[in-house]
């Protein structure tokens, strides 16, 4: 039996959760399986499949001392390290046909990392 593509979608849900909504539905209607994954440090609304909380702590950071310590910096950096962790975990079970990112500065900043370690031949799109 062929299993849907799976897809991981890599956002700031507290700026874009909306557009992320969106675009996850679209690709459900697809027929893709959609991992969304939150890299926003900021108050969020929506649902994640992987949380920012999760992300944060898969590069070793905890969210709530990134939002206290207010350096965008430190946290963009954590958050795209973390990203990446969670991509490589998805990939390593078999289980990740594609990435997409919808961002501004400081999420493209994250995506770019995110996605840096990535195979050649994974289809990466960073909008």
């Amino acid at each position: 039996m062929t299993r849907s593509p799976r897809v991981a979608l890599v956002g700031t849900l507290d700026t874009k959760g909306v557009e992320y909504a969106w675009t996850a539905d679209r690709l459900r209607l697809l027929g893709a399986e959609v991992v969304l994954v939150d890299v926003g440090v900021g108050a969020h609304s929506g649902s994640a499949d992987v949380t920012a909380a999760e992300t944060a702590r898969a590069a070793g950071a905890e969210l709530e001392v990134l939002r206290s310590r207010g350096d965008r910096g430190a946290a963009m950096s954590a958050m795209g390290e973390g990203a990446a962790a969670v991509l490589e975990r998805l990939r390593a079970d078999g289980g990740l046909d594609g990435v997409l990112a919808l961002a501004g500065s400081g999420g493209s900043s994250i995506a770019a990392r995110a996605v840096r370690d990535l195979p050649v031949g994974l289809p990466k799109m960073l909008v």
